[in-house]
């Protein structure tokens, strides 16, 4: 069975929020804010849900919350994921933010460094279409386990 999740990276200036996930498939990894989505949401629902949930953001300290993409995540061992991707913008101060949550630890980083991050190998091909300005993207990754085998982009 597929899975509906989200994913939101949050932006300040040239730094990007990233949680490093503390268990589960994801363990180790760096990645944007989000999760399943529960019975009934809308995924623009359970973004803000998720955003609250793990970094304490409400909506009124984002500007621009917005739908950019789809992934579709396919593996040999996960669940296979249909996953909406959004950014917004943190309007507050990024030194007040927490520094942990019962998730994993909240971490900003350069824009630039980004791509050195210990992430799935297919999110440089989201990172790419998030931050080149194109308008909203598709894409399907797959892997066998960990490796990317495979992109298509829509």
């Amino acid at each position: 069975m597929t899975e509906l999740t989200v994913i939101c990276y949050i932006v300040k200036g040239d730094d990007v929020l990233f949680i490093v996930k503390n268990s589960g498939l994801n363990k180790d990894k760096w990645l944007g804010i989000g999760g399943h989505m529960e019975e009934g949401e809308s995924p623009y629902e359970s973004i803000s849900r998720e955003i609250f949930e793990e970094t304490g953001i409400g909506s009124g300290s984002l500007a621009d919350l917005k739908q950019r993409g789809f992934m579709t995540f396919v593996n040999t061992v996960y669940p296979d994921e249909h996953i909406h991707v959004f950014t917004a913008e943190y309007k507050g101060d990024i030194s007040s933010m927490p520094l942990s949550c019962n998730e994993g630890d909240l971490r900003w980083v350069d824009k630039k460094d980004i791509y050195d991050l210990p992430i799935w190998e297919g999110d440089k091909e989201m990172f790419r279409c998030l931050f080149s300005g194109d308008g909203f993207f598709s894409l399907k990754v797959s892997y066998d386990k960990d490796d990317l085998i495979g992109i298509e982009r829509y």
